[in-house]
């Protein structure tokens, strides 16, 4: 979530409020424009609602009972989960190098996951140990702060996490013996990503964020070679890391053609200010449009940059 959607939603917790209640509350956030796109599009998600009669805005779920405070992580449990990882990890990265540097066998291989020497299939799944440890570890990122408090847990999960980055780096479903299950990567990538909604709120190690920045090349040129499936989660990535990376993945998103025209109309307004680079915008949707070579990608980009600039239009109109 964008952090100026994360205050607003902040800022709806104490009460109902009006537009300006809000844009008065977060004057020194972001221009009185940008805040009420995002107030529009927290409404247009249902994330948020508008009374008809006052106009004031509140939360659709504000009579529910109180969420209690998320708790500090079990540093030994967070510790014992990691070590795990990082040694099951280290294994299939080395055994996928092993594998296609010395064309060792599917026997080989089968023995490494546990299946035994007779099983014949070329799906390889990994031991249901590791995806659990995965799972968990999800969970208690999601639901927990201060994950990586300890710096020995920090230095282990950015192992962990270079290890899967390399392992999708070299991971083809569509080639070769090995075909990891797609939790591997996904529940990892949440992960991280949950440690960096904690660390927006100042509850997660500090030296995350500097950390993550040092794999941002690694981080964008993954995306582009990944499957789709995988490009959701890389991509929130990204947007926490570089702006300017998350752009560069929004028009890649946007030139292959594979997403829905909605969501890309919605992610360009996420991806950029639009009141303020709305220009940039327009631009790089032209340039996406002059360099991909079918007809129905380049009529498919000319409609979306045509529906950014008829929103922009209407929201300039609202604001007058």
């Amino acid at each position: 979530m964008h952090p100026i959607d994360r205050k607003i939603i902040s800022i709806l917790k104490f009460g109902k409020k009006k537009q300006k209640e809000i844009v008065n509350l977060l004057d020194n956030e972001a221009s009185s424009r940008t805040i009420r796109r995002h107030l529009n599009n927290l409404e247009a998600a249902g994330r948020i609602a508008r009374e008809a009669n006052s106009g004031r805005f509140y939360l659709p779920n504000q009579n529910r009972e109180p969420v209690r405070p998320k708790p500090f992580a079990d540093q030994d449990k967070v510790n014992s989960i990691l070590f795990s990882l990082e040694e099951e990890h280290r294994t299939v990265s080395s055994s996928i190098d092993n594998y296609h540097e010395n064309k060792g066998t599917i026997k080989d291989i089968l023995a490494l996951f546990g299946l035994g020497s007779s099983a014949q299939t070329e799906d390889i799944q990994v031991e249901t140990n590791v995806l659990n440890q995965l799972s968990i570890f999800r969970d208690i990122s999601g639901s927990q702060y201060y994950v990586l408090q300890n710096k020995q847990n920090l230095n282990s999960f950015m192992r962990v996490f270079d290890y899967t980055i390399d392992i999708l780096e070299k991971h083809d479903p569509n080639r070769g013996v090995i075909r990891l299950p797609d939790e591997f990567f996904r529940d990892l990538l949440m992960s991280t990503n949950n440690l960096y909604r904690n660390w927006f709120k100042g509850k997660e190690n500090e030296e995350f964020d500097s950390r993550m920045t040092d794999r941002a090349n690694e981080i964008l040129s993954i995306f582009k070679q990944t499957q789709t499936k995988f490009h959701s989660e890389i991509r929130r990535l990204l947007t926490h890391i570089s702006r300017d990376d998350s752009k560069t993945v929004y028009i890649e998103m946007v030139k292959s053609n594979k997403y829905d025209q909605e969501q890309m109309l919605m992610d360009a307004f996420y991806t950029y200010d639009t009141f303020n680079e709305i220009h940039e915008l327009l631009k790089d949707l032209e340039n996406a449009q002059k360099n991909v070579n079918d007809q129905e990608t380049a009529e498919n980009i000319t409609q979306l940059r045509d529906e950014v600039i008829r929103l922009y239009m209407r929201e300039m109109q609202d604001v007058s």
